[in-house]
């Protein structure tokens, strides 16, 4: 039984102004705060933040209505142009590097939604505030 997500970005918050322990996908939206292009070598992506993550594992495990089915968690599409424009609304003043031409595809994740509202009273976490939960603590 399988009841759980596949995101390929999974944000929530792990850098402050100490020391940086690298955490895989989390460091891509670091390295673009700080002027990192690597991010556009991927295609666009889902991302979800660990915290919606983690909720939707335990409602798929008790709502019997799952019933060993697997659902696609992801809060919603980001690529690296998106990132840049959450970046920018943190931190106006700062100069980020230029966007890039990108594209991705939709797909429905409502399934997945509902369990999170039905169990935890709310839906997805938002890009703007996965985001700000990893960058936030690097701007305070």
């Amino acid at each position: 039984m399988d009841p759980a997500s596949r995101p390929s970005v999974i944000g929530k918050s792990t850098f402050s102004n100490q020391e940086h322990r690298h955490n895989s996908t989390g460091d891509w939206l670091m390295g673009l705060y700080n002027g990192n292009d690597m991010i556009f070598t991927f295609p666009p992506q889902w991302y979800i933040n660990v915290s919606d993550d983690a909720k939707l594992h335990v409602a798929a495990l008790i709502d019997p209505s799952c019933n060993g089915q697997r659902i696609f968690g992801f809060a919603g599409t980001y690529n690296g142009n998106t990132l840049l424009a959450e970046l920018r609304k943190l931190e106006p003043s700062k100069t980020f590097i230029e966007n890039r031409r990108q594209d991705l595809s939709e797909i429905s994740n409502d399934d997945a939604e509902a369990l999170l509202k039905k169990h935890y009273g709310h839906g997805w976490t938002s890009l703007e505030e996965t985001v700000t939960q990893n960058i936030g603590p690097v701007l305070a």
